[in-house]
């Protein structure tokens, strides 16, 4: 029967605490105007799927991989800190805009 080495270590055991957390309240607030500008940089973002996208592409390339509930967790920051705002009408789909440029 095969064994493993004694320095052999199986995924998902041992301290995952080198592991990034993602908590948009633990960032500095130049953190989320970098990632708002990169989002941001050719307009408005049409669309609430385009935003949630926009979202994960501007963390992960700051280290943060984060999927839809978290970058969603980013934006409704966003918009608590008046940061982002949906400026869309009834009967349209999601127009956002960086507040802070």
């Amino acid at each position: 029967m095969p064994e493993c080495l004694p320095d052999y270590e199986i995924k998902g055991s041992g301290d995952n605490s080198s592991k990034k957390r993602f908590d948009p309240y633990k960032f500095e607030p130049e953190s989320h105007h970098l990632v708002l500008k990169e989002m941001f940089k050719d307009g408005d973002i049409q669309g609430k799927d385009n935003m949630i996208a926009k979202t994960k592409i501007a963390w992960g390339a700051n280290g943060y991989n984060i999927g839809d509930s978290k970058a969603k967790e980013a934006m409704e920051y966003w918009n608590k800190m008046e940061l982002v705002e949906n400026i869309s009408k009834v009967g349209y789909p999601g127009l956002y805009k960086y507040k802070v440029g």
